[in-house]
């Protein structure tokens, strides 16, 4: 079994960032059949902007189709899918604990 992770981020601005992750993983048993459970290609690509004091991060997910299964565990074969995925989030001052 071997698999890894690329990471790469940039910064545009002091308010404006780009993270990507690529993630793969591959295992096979002793008879180089697939082992179970193992998850397809995977891509993460999420942009961080924040503006007066609000923080946003939309980001999609997206996986590979998975045709590499266990038929030993009744895997099914699972179609290429993306998810899309919103972050907003807001910093208060709220003074400081006596």
């Amino acid at each position: 079994m071997f698999g890894g992770e690329v990471c790469c981020g940039f910064q545009f601005w002091q308010s404006l960032s780009v993270a990507a992750v690529l993630i793969y993983v591959y295992g096979e048993d002793f008879e180089h059949d697939p082992l179970p459970q193992m998850p397809p290609l995977k891509l993460n690509v999420a942009v961080d902007k924040e503006w007066k004091g609000f923080y946003f991060r939309p980001e999609i997910e997206w996986s590979a189709v998975q045709n590499r299964i266990s038929e030993k565990f009744n895997e099914n074969t699972t179609p290429e899918y993306a998810l899309f995925h919103m972050k907003i989030s807001k910093e208060f001052d709220i003074g400081t604990n006596r």
